[in-house]
């Protein structure tokens, strides 16, 4: 099964960045990172990028970063291959499954779901949006979050092959925008989105409609300025949670009140593309086997700047 198109992204910044700003030198950052990781990693100018990838518009006042080797993994492709690979290792798969609550059972957990109740002598939560619900209410802060698919003037120009992604990091986070490629096989356009962090909700009462005021206001604002041949019309838009710590970074301990339960969260976003390595980590952690160092996404952990 293809999951990966590894054709390049871009990352795109302020050539000066503020104090104030919330990623720094991002450009100069990824750079240092990719050198001390052996990572090929090259710098454009914004002249150079409008002439070698002319559909962003960079201005002059920003820089660009190009990674070759990054790209787009296909993300439902790669869940339903996990969920086979599980399978096929002899898991037992209970879809669309609601869990209504744990307790103590013993040495181990009772789980109790609407198919009847589980006993486990460990257990493992990963709940997304629904995990201030079970644990660490007050470090974990739920946002709504929504993605559009527009349809663009020219399709070839837009395929992965060309370029993978561009990951616009403006001063705040309101300046964001993200965009992907558009892959044989899905909606004849390019999906773009933005993020914020002020508004919070619930997974259970997020609002998942979104407006046309809603996409016509993006559009002007992210999509319109940045990035030529792609149209108002919107193909898809869809509304999404994530869920965040207040440093950014991942929450992977022990249950607050259960010794044999283990808590993967605010893996929202950039946590997917670690999914394998998490799970790994945490798979032989809970068989008691050696395992990749967790103690920097404890609970306790110091503040991460």
């Amino acid at each position: 099964t293809p999951l990966l198109h590894d054709h390049g992204g871009l990352i795109i910044a302020p050539a000066a960045q503020s104090a104030d700003s919330r990623w720094g030198n991002f450009v100069e950052a990824t750079a240092a990172v990719a050198a001390g990781a052996g990572i090929g990693f090259e710098q454009l100018s914004a002249a150079e990028s409008r002439e070698r990838f002319p559909n962003f518009l960079v201005g002059d006042h920003e820089v660009v970063g190009r990674e070759p080797t990054a790209g787009l993994v296909m993300a439902e492709a790669a869940v339903g291959a996990q969920l086979d690979a599980a399978r096929h290792a002899g898991a037992t798969l209970r879809l669309g499954c609601r869990v209504t609550g744990l307790e103590r059972h013993g040495a181990g957990v009772s789980v109790r779901t609407a198919d009847g109740e589980v006993v486990a002598r460990e257990v493992v939560l990963c709940l997304g949006g629904w995990a201030p619900g079970f644990h660490d209410s007050d470090r974990l802060r739920v946002t709504r979050q929504v993605a559009y698919w527009f349809e663009v003037d020219d399709l070839d120009a837009w395929r992965p092959d060309h370029v993978g992604f561009a990951i616009w990091a403006g001063r705040t986070i309101e300046d964001y925008v993200g965009v992907f490629a558009a892959p044989e096989g899905g909606l004849p356009g390019i999906k773009v989105l933005g993020e914020q962090f002020v508004d919070t909700t619930t997974a259970d009462s997020v609002d998942r409609r979104v407006t046309q005021e809603e996409i016509d206001r993006f559009y002007e604002a992210s999509v319109r300025p940045r990035l030529a041949g792609v149209t108002d019309t919107c193909l898809k838009a869809t509304a999404c949670l994530y869920t965040n710590t207040g440093d950014d970074h991942f929450l992977v301990d022990r249950h607050p009140e259960h010794e044999h339960v283990t808590v993967v969260s605010a893996c929202s976003g950039h946590g997917f593309k670690h999914s394998t390595a998490i799970g790994e980590a945490v798979a032989r952690r809970t068989a008691g086997l050696p395992h990749l160092d967790l103690t920097p996404f404890a609970r306790d952990r110091r503040p991460v700047h």
